[in-house]
């Protein structure tokens, strides 16, 4: 059995993360990579390779005897058992009967029915993250459009993609497809750099949030994971004039967010053509997905 754990440990500003790959029962490879915080790009790092003891037959846990802990984080996603989910009457939830909505994430033309709607846990993930930092579900896919990442993974929104999606959201080692926690760049569809998501998990409220969700979810946390990046994502919009942002729907107009997802896209300090880009104008394809997706 496969499992990938990441933990965040903070002293000094210096953050340590072990991604260990338990493949045998003899012992198992753990990657060691040590990060410190900058405001420039990651420098390079070294990766130390260590081997885990061998169990013993009287170290080994009986599966009937998991921790709770290890049992809450793989059953994490407290979503209710009504069709329309947690929030979905607030005006921060995903208007996901838009017909104009639909168009701008899945396209005019989808293959079929089921990969042109919005399943049920998509809605019920955007609701649940959006409204526990008072930010419209829908800025958080107005972000992935002006990232050009809406699209791209519009199969694991869709009602075809539901198994997939739990997959990479229920259980703390969910991973998203082709996501790569070890890279420092952009992975996921956030685009999160490693360096930013986790200042942006410790400094946005995100890392209090997750530990709500389960228990001990804030210190596994990865940008490959879908309910994890997403409540770190929305955690950052609805941190506003230096106030984290707290439940419910506080913030529900555009200028509140075009100024942060510059910055999020292209840094403090854009430079060259960046400068000049208007994707994020009023106008723009994530203002209208911002207009169409919210309640």
């Amino acid at each position: 059995m496969k499992k990938k754990i990441i933990t965040f440990l903070s002293a000094n500003k210096k953050l340590l993360i072990i991604s260990a790959l338990l493949a045998t029962t003899s012992g198992a490879i753990i990657l060691v990579n040590s990060v410190k915080k900058t405001d420039s790009s990651l420098t390079d790092s070294a990766f130390k390779i260590t081997k885990e003891k061998s169990k013993t037959p009287e170290t080994e846990i009986k599966n009937s005897e998991k921790s709770s802990l290890i049992d809450d984080r793989v059953n994490a996603m407290p979503i209710g058992e009504d069709n329309d989910g947690p929030y979905s009457g607030t005006a921060c939830s995903l208007n996901y009967t838009s017909e104009s909505c639909k168009k701008l994430v899945f396209g005019d033309s989808p293959s079929s029915p089921n990969m042109g709607n919005f399943s049920w846990k998509f809605i019920r993930l955007m609701n649940q993250a959006s409204n526990r930092f008072g930010i419209p579900a829908s800025v958080i896919l107005a972000y992935m459009g002006g990232i050009s990442s809406l699209q791209e993974y519009s199969y694991y929104w869709s009602v075809a993609g539901e198994e997939e999606l739990t997959k990479a959201v229920d259980p703390w080692y969910g991973t998203m497809w082709g996501c790569d926690e070890l890279n420092h760049m952009e992975e996921g569809p956030y685009d999160w750099i490693l360096n930013w998501f986790i200042d942006a998990l410790e400094d946005y409220g995100a890392y209090e949030a997750l530990n709500e969700v389960a228990e001990g979810r804030g210190d596994t946390a990865s940008r490959c994971n879908l309910l994890d990046s997403t409540y770190v994502i929305a955690s950052y919009f609805g941190y506003q004039n230096g106030v984290v942002g707290t439940q419910g729907c506080n913030y529900t107009d555009w200028n509140s967010f075009e100024e942060k997802m510059r910055k999020l896209t292209w840094g403090e300090n854009p430079q060259g053509v960046y400068l000049e880009d208007q994707r994020y104008e009023v106008g723009g394809l994530p203002y209208q997905i911002f207009i169409n997706c919210k309640q």
